[in-house]
C-alpha cells in the first residue's frame, strides 16, 4: 500500500529520503507503530477519498502527512511528534520544493496527534481521528493492537506498564461512542487481569556475546515477556555489567542473591515465571542440570527452559573472550554485540 505512494515522497524529497523513513518504519522495536499502521491509514485516506470525503490532493497531503507522523518513534521518549515534525522540517529544507501553507498544516496536524482532543481543522480532524481510530475498534481488535503496543514497552516492568496503559485507556473514554466506550471499558478488565508468560534470562553475562544473543532471539517468541537478569557479584564494589545496544528495548535488571529469589520477586507481580539457560554442548547440559537440582530445592516446582544454542555459536564464552581481549582486542570484540 505504502509503495503506491513512493513517487509523492520521492518528487517532493528525494529517493534516499524515501528510503530512510521506510528503514525507519521498520526498526525492531515497532510492533505496532510500523509499516502496517502506515498501510492502514493510507487504506482508511483512500476510502475517504472513493466517498468523495476528500479530494484527491487533499488525500496526497494525508498520505505523506502519513509517512512523516511517526518517522521518528522511540517508546522510550516523550517527545516522538516533535521529533518527527524536525525530520520534515530538515527534509523539506533540503529540498525547499514543499509549499509554505502546506509545512505549516503538516506541523499542526503532526503535533495534533498529540492531543487527546479532536482538532478543528477539517484534515487535521481527519488524519487525528484515523490515527486514533484503534481505539474505536471491536473487542478482539482492541486486544490484538495491545499486545502489540504491550510489545513496544518490553523495556519496562510489567507493573510500571499495566498503571500507565490503564490510566491512557480510561483518558481515552468519550473520545468516540458509547459502544466503543464499552469496549475499551472491557479492553481495561483484560490489561488489569491479564497474566503474562515471563521468562527470565539470567547470567553473569561478562561479556555480553552472540551466543546470548542468539538465546534471547530464540525465547522471544516462546513468552509474553523477556526479562535479561545480570547477576552482580556481591565481593567486587562496582558491577562490571555492560548493557550493549541490542537490549535498549529489553527489560533489564540486576541482582546480587539468588536467582530464586529473583524469580519469587517477579512472580509476585502476577506473572507466571520461567528460567531460561542456554546451553552449547552437553557439558553445559550436565552443568546446568545439576544446578536445577539445588534450584528445586530451593524454590520446588521452578520452570526451567533449556535453549540450545544454534551451531555456530557453540564455540564463545564469556570466559574465551575476556581471555582473547588480554592479546587481541580488535578480534575477541567480534563476538560481542
Amino acid at each position: 500500500m505504502y509503495k503506491d505512494y513512493k513517487h509523492l515522497i520521492v518528487t517532493s524529497f528525494s529517493e534516499e529520503t524515501y528510503t530512510d523513513i521506510i528503514n525507519r518504519w521498520s526498526e525492531p522495536h515497532r510492533f505496532y507503530h510500523n509499516l502496517d499502521h502506515l498501510n492502514f491509514l493510507i487504506n482508511h485516506f483512500q476510502y475517504l477519498m472513493i466517498d468523495k470525503v476528500i479530494t484527491m490532493e487533499e488525500m496526497n497531503r494525508l498520505v505523506v502527512v502519513a509517512f512523516f507522523h511517526d518517522v521518528v518513534y522511540d517508546p522510550k521518549r516523550n517527545d516522538n511528534e516533535s521529533k518527527s515534525l524536525d525530520y520534515f522540517l530538515e527534509k523539506e529544507e533540503e529540498c525547499g520544493t514543499i509549499k509554505d501553507e502546506f509545512i505549516d498544516q503538516l506541523a499542526m496536524m503532526i503535533m495534533d496527534t498529540r492531543e487527546r482532543t479532536e482538532p478543528d481543522d477539517k484534515l487535521s480532524k481527519i488524519f487525528w481521528t484515523a490515527d486514533n481510530s484503534i481505539l474505536s475498534l471491536p473487542v478482539n481488535k482492541l486486544i490484538e493492537v495491545e499486545h502489540k503496543i504491550f510489545q513496544e514497552y518490553q523495556w519496562v516492568s510489567y507493573n510500571e506498564y499495566k498503571k500507565g496503559r490503564i490510566e491512557f485507556l480510561e483518558s481515552s473514554i468519550g473520545m468516540f461512542g458509547e459502544k466503543e466506550d464499552d469496549n475499551l471499558r472491557e479492553l481495561i478488565e483484560y490489561v488489569k487481569n491479564r497474566v503474562i508468560r515471563v521468562g527470565v534470562y539470567a547470567g553473569s553475562f561478562n561479556k555480553f556475546h552472540r551466543g546470548h544473543y542468539n538465546i534471547l532471539e530464540k525465547a522471544k517468541p516462546m513468552f509474553d515477556k523477556v526479562i535479561v537478569a545480570f547477576g552482580v557479584n556481591p565481593d567486587k564494589e562496582e558491577s562490571e555489567n555492560v548493557f550493549p545496544s541490542c537490549l535498549d528495548y529489553i527489560h533489564r535488571v540486576e541482582y546480587s542473591g539468588l536467582v530464586t529469589e529473583l524469580l519469587n520477586e517477579i512472580e509476585d507481580r502476577g506473572t507466571i515465571v520461567t528460567l531460561l539457560r542456554g546451553i552449547r554442548n552437553g557439558a553445559d547440559l550436565s552443568y546446568e542440570s545439576n544446578q536445577l537440582s539445588f534450584i528445586n530445592d530451593l524454590r520446588p516446582n521452578t520452570n526451567v527452559i533449556f535453549i540450545p544454542a544454534d551451531k555456530e555459536f557453540e564455540h564463545i564464552s564469556s570466559s574465551a573472550i575476556r581471555s582473547l581481549m588480554k592479546f587481541d582486542e580488535a578480534a575477541a570484540k567480534k563476538y560481542l554485540m
